[in-house]
């Protein structure tokens, strides 16, 4: 038989996984299978298994029995941690998500040491039938992420998010004392410079990185994309959120302010075409989807009306019907002749200053 080395190798694991071998039983198996090597190639391979291993989860064992007869062993470490106890399918189940988070996530954190050397250690630590047979640099040189529409962070941003998230931890309040000029110009939904803020979550939403703060004197809850910050200074007083009403009701479409506290039952209707392209992803935790005649598909969601919601309905323009609510089809329509009368240059572009606020 022509010898695959990967085959061979996890013949041999196996082996040693399942009782203690001498070289002499090794090679009576692999002749056994058709694999016709030599002794010296037996102990190459051996070593190669135990280079593999990682120590905290696998040893590999050597005993003189008897006149010079060495015996091997692959004897698995007592470990309570949860990730040694994972099966060979959730191991690559394991690895598939690291890689892909490496690849699509937030370029400053794909590319943060302390993140690929975490990546370095759970690939260690997987068993040697992961290490071998999944190809763990597939998704570095094959998998390509656009970055479309994912926020620039400069260093100040990035300090930004570490500063409000060590506010988050320690329960402390602070204050935005400068905001991005071209990113809040006009933009009224925001909190007066100096106001003390309490900051509750930080948001990761379509590449993006968005605040969640809370005023202490409006009284008001403040979703920001960090790009509209550019200085904020720490109060080292203590803050507690439990008095404080933090819409979680998971209602909402975007993380904008939506139109009114009304939830709608919005129904659109798809045709075969993008239709299951939609139904087959996650936009939010309401939505139902039934397929009609024709092959059409009939989405349902109940959520409140936000700018981010009117975006992702007007993107799939002619590919989709609003069957309800009434208003919906109201705010789109002038949406739409608006954008007419701007790209017949009879009006100028209309800045975003929460113009849907009601």
């Amino acid at each position: 038989m022509e010898i695959d080395n990967d085959t061979l190798t996890f013949k041999l694991y196996y082996l040693l996984k399942k009782k203690p071998q001498s070289i002499e039983t090794l090679l009576e198996q692999c002749n056994i299978v058709g694999f016709k090597i030599s002794v010296r190639s037996i102990y190459r391979h051996v070593l190669k298994i135990e280079k593999s291993l990682d120590q905290s989860i696998e040893i590999l064992e050597t005993e003189i029995v008897g006149y010079r007869k060495q015996v091997f062993f692959i004897r698995s470490v007592n470990n309570t941690d949860i990730i040694s106890k994972l099966s060979d399918s959730e191991w690559t189940l394991l690895i598939t998500h690291l890689f892909l988070n490496t690849k699509t996530s937030h370029k400053n954190f794909s590319q943060n040491k302390e993140f690929g050397e975490l990546a370095e250690k759970i690939k260690l630590k997987s068993p040697l039938k992961v290490k071998e047979i999944f190809p763990l640099e597939t998704f570095n040189k094959q998998l390509f992420n656009t970055h479309f529409g994912q926020a620039n962070f400069t260093a100040n941003q990035q300090k930004l998010l570490i500063d409000l998230m060590w506010c988050i931890n320690n329960n402390v309040h602070f204050e935005i004392n400068e905001y991005e000029t071209f990113t809040t110009k006009n933009y009224t939904n925001q909190p007066k410079v100096g106001e003390l803020l309490i900051p509750v979550k930080a948001i990761y939403h379509r590449n993006d990185f968005i605040l969640k703060c809370y005023s202490v004197k409006s009284k008001k809850i403040y979703k920001l994309e960090f790009d509209k910050i550019k200085k904020i200074s720490i109060h080292h007083s203590n803050f507690k959120l439990t008095n404080i009403e933090m819409e979680n009701d998971g209602q909402d479409f975007g993380f904008h302010p939506p139109i009114s506290k009304t939830v709608y039952r919005i129904k659109l209707l798809f045709p075969p075409t993008p239709g299951g392209f939609i139904m087959n992803r996650f936009w939010h935790k309401s939505q139902k989807f039934k397929e009609r005649k024709g092959g059409f598909i009939l989405m349902t969601l109940d959520v409140r009306i936000c700018i981010e919601l009117l975006g992702w309905i007007m993107q799939w323009m002619d590919n989709v019907q609003i069957l309800s609510p009434v208003i919906i089809k109201n705010i789109i329509g002038q949406r739409i002749e608006n954008m007419k009368q701007i790209n017949d240059n009879k009006i100028l572009p209309i800045s975003n200053i929460n113009s849907l606020k009601q």
